[in-house]
């Protein structure tokens, strides 16, 4: 049932209230102050040894303690119960290693120090990553192409809370946008709507919708700026992560508690009628400050730029505005518009123009996080949320739906030691929406339940590392008959995977990593996805790396065992009549208005293959990275890949359960053949008139989907960073893309092999930074590029 899109500030404001009832217990049940501690508080500012300026986001720790705090905005810090005597300061900044500042903490009192950080230009050789091989590592080590966005360089998108905006500047990065949160997030070419071939995780958690296997962007339970970094590995990632890292991770790491201390409210706003809010508290507390809590709360509300499509000619009106629909006609599907208007308009008559104004896109969010911090440097956590989205609307390649509300709560609980850890999550979604196409009502009730385990050593004095670990994931989905047939329907699906990671130093300069992962599921057969990497790094500051590695891709839920309606049924009565006409008596026993089932209403359908076989990719990549005097660094990467096997769109006798339309078995054997030539002759040969399998054999328009083709794809990936000064810095980055389709191979008929990638495309951005002034500007262009999806095909022109 369709809800009344028109609700109170009121209302969303109580959900943000309700939210924050939920997540005050964990904060409230610390005590007001911390227990009497033996020791005293140490206070102070951490600032750059040249400038004087304060350093945000540093990280301050006690040397053989669990206390750490991180700096604020003003670079201040605050530690508390440090033990007496004399004790030795950490300070870490960006990433970077250590600066050591020894103190003398007085028995019961407190002191104040100033910590001079050295000003040196943020350097490749001492950026850690995670994203690349499970476990952390320098960024020149990793035998995968990576970048990183931290802190520091995301808070410029906080106030869009759009997670792909900050990344979009990477090199290799296809972000395309349908709407304020429906982006399409790919490197590396083959993009698509409800793009999957980028795993996306936030603190080791999949954010795919489970039926969709996309991202709802919007319902992120934390402000982008205080993410501790984004990492997005390119290129294929399935030794290790498994199903769907086909062309790489993003990988998001979200702050511990201890690390954003303090209490944080921000209000933004701007074009589209856009406002968010943000709050934020933690706290450590206990005698040794072994637990540390923080709670998210957050609200947004913006216009779209959709449109209603309720009128013939509308989608070709709309898609003029941007590309040459004289060369490139929009394929609009039959009747030639939507029935249902965006939520908020209304409409007097199809087809017609909706009036009113849309209602806005609204996102409420809330979360909370416990930490206990053992001494031997383990951390236990224990977290949890739920976010609230209205009116958000996705494009599919069955047509538009609008989601009337969804409801997205989650868990994850972890225990994460040095050498190893244990970790459990949950996921789920609750939803209603509506196809705009056919009106037709949609509901989603999924979750994923995910465990994992990893453990990680070392032998031979550190020349051998390895990584071992498994995973096991349900995925339950129940649409109630609305997206998937009944008797498919309900569905409890399970994945397992086992892997391992082998690194050798066959030298002090070159090392060997090898990986492989086995994955297993009820829906796809078993896979085994290798990679091998050799790292060559003469000095500390470069590395050549050369790669080769496989990756596979499982369709969606929705290519298995989707079933929804096309459109409007088709009244085929006409057809019937000419027929009738034509074939006189050789339809004499075929009753009046059957000759296609029920002719005046034929069914028109989009449904899934549960035969589909998954995608594969294989790749081989080269990359140099180089750092030169602290203030230069530079990135090359080139790979060439085949890939196979893809998931078509949806298209006519694509499923070969469902091929060309027969005549009733009444009619007149001799008349057989010519009665289904004229048919098919006078709907077109493409028409995807079928039968069903069901008993009685019934007539109907199938759409689905097929596996077929083989292309080759390579490029390369150019970045640069120049630090001007300590305040200036400029980065660019330039990436190229090309493709061929093996002719040999068949294609599913009517299909298309189209990467959605623009050829050349590139960015640059300068940064300035002060204590209290930070200001940033960029530019980015992409050539020309065709793009193929769902039922739109043709030019996407150049952007600047």
């Amino acid at each position: 049932m369709r809800q009344n899109p028109r609700r109170s500030l009121a209302r969303r404001l109580h959900q943000l209230v309700a939210m924050a009832l939920a997540a005050l217990p964990a904060v409230l049940a610390a005590p007001a102050r911390a227990s009497a501690q033996a020791g005293g508080t140490v206070t102070g500012i951490v600032v750059h040894t040249d400038s004087r300026t304060p350093i945000q986001f540093a990280r301050v720790e006690v040397e053989g303690t669990r206390l750490r705090a991180a700096t604020d905005e003003r670079g201040r810090f605050r530690l508390a119960g440090v033990p007496a005597g004399d004790r030795m300061l950490i300070v870490s900044w960006m990433s970077t290693g250590g600066q050591r500042a020894p103190i003398t903490v007085p028995s019961g009192e407190g002191i104040d120090v100033r910590i001079e950080y050295r000003a040196v230009p943020h350097a490749l050789s001492e950026v850690r990553v995670t994203g690349a091989s499970r476990v952390p590592q320098w960024v020149v080590e990793a035998p995968v192409a990576i970048a990183v966005v931290d802190r520091v360089e995301s808070r410029n998108y906080a106030t869009t809370g759009q997670i792909p905006q900050a990344i979009k500047g990477l090199a290799g990065m296809d972000v395309s946008s349908n709407g304020i949160y429906d982006f399409n997030v790919n490197t590396r070419g083959f993009n698509s709507d409800l793009a999957q071939r980028m795993l996306v995780l936030m603190d080791g958690r999949d954010l795919a919708i489970p039926f969709l296997a996309a991202q709802e962007w919007s319902a992120l339970s934390m402000p982008l700026d205080d993410f501790e970094r984004i990492e997005v590995a390119r290129g294929p990632s399935a030794a290790l992560f498994g199903a769907n890292a086909y062309n790489g991770v993003i990988n998001i790491i979200g702050p511990a508690p201890r690390d954003v201390t303090g209490s944080k409210v921000s209000l933004s706003g701007g074009e589209l009628s856009t406002i968010r809010a943000d709050a934020r508290h933690a706290r450590v507390m206990g005698r040794d400050q072994q637990f540390g809590v923080r709670a998210n709360l957050g609200f947004s509300r913006s216009n779209d730029w959709h449109l209603s499509r309720t009128n013939l000619g509308d989608l070709e009106k709309e898609y003029a505005r941007r590309v040459d629909t004289a060369a490139f006609p929009v394929n609009t599907p039959a009747p030639g518009f939507e029935v249902l208007p965006l939520n908020g308009q209304s409409l007097a008559g199809l087809p017609g123009s909706a009036s009113g104004a849309p209602a806005p896109v609204e996102n409420v969010y809330g979360s909370t996080r416990l930490d206990y911090y053992h001494a031997n440097g383990a951390v236990g956590t224990v977290e949890g949320g739920a976010a609230r989205a209205e009116n958000q609307l996705f494009m599919t390649n069955v047509g538009r739906f609008q989601v009337d509300h969804a409801w997205r709560p989650w868990a994850r609980a972890v225990w994460n030691d040095p050498r190893y850890y244990v970790m459990g999550w949950y996921s789920g979604r609750s939803s209603e929406q509506h196809s705009m196409a056919s009106g037709a009502p949609i509901e989603e009730k999924s979750s994923l339940l995910h465990v994992e385990s990893q453990w990680n050593g070392s032998a031979r004095n550190d020349r051998v590392k390895f990584v071992l670990g498994a995973s096991y994931r349900r995925s339950l989905v129940d649409s109630r008959g609305t997206l998937v047939a009944v008797e498919d329907d309900a569905r409890n699906d399970w994945s397992a995977g086992a892997f391992g990671q082998l690194k050798v130093a066959i030298t002090p300069r070159l090392s060997l990593v090898v990986a492989g992962r086995s994955d297993g599921s009820n829906l796809y057969d078993a896979q085994f996805s290798p990679k091998a990497a050799l790292v060559y790094s003469p000095t500390p500051e470069q590395a050549l790396r050369l790669s080769a590695g496989r990756g596979f891709q499982t369709p969606r839920m929705t290519n298995f065992f989707l079933h929804v309606p096309l459109g409007l049924p088709a009244d085929l009565s006409a057809l019937e009549a000419g027929m009738r006409t034509a074939f006189g008596a050789a339809l004499s026993n075929v009753p009046q208005g059957t000759l296609f089932t029920q002719t005046a209403a034929v069914p028109a359908l989009a449904l899934g293959n549960s035969s589909l076989d998954v995608e594969h990719v294989n790749s081989f990549e080269v990359g140099y990275r180089r750092e030169l005097d602290r203030r230069v660094s530079f990135t090359v990467d080139g790979y060439y890949s085949v890939v196979r096997d893809f998931v078509s769109a949806l298209l006519p006798y694509a499923n070969s359960a469902y091929s060309p339309w027969t005549a009733p078995a009444s009619v007149s054997p001799s008349a057989k053949a010519a009665l289904e030539g004229a048919v098919h002759g006078a709907l077109g040969a493409g028409s995807g008139l079928t039968r069903l399998n069901d008993a009685a054999g019934t007539t109907a328009i199938v759409y689905s989907y097929g596996n077929a083709g083989r292309a080759t794809e390579w490029g390369m990936e150019f970045g640069a960073a120049f630090e001007l000064s300590k305040r200036v810095r400029i980065t660019g980055n330039y990436s190229y893309f090309d493709f061929t389709v093996d002719e040999g191979v068949p294609l599913v008929p009517g299909d298309l092999i189209v990467p959605n990638t623009p050829r050349h495309k590139g960015n640059v951005r300068a940064s300035f930074t002060a204590s209290r002034f930070d200001a940033w500007s960029s530019a980015s262009f992409a050539t020309a590029h065709d793009w193929s999806s769902g039922f739109f095909r043709g030019r996407i022109p150049s952007n600047q």
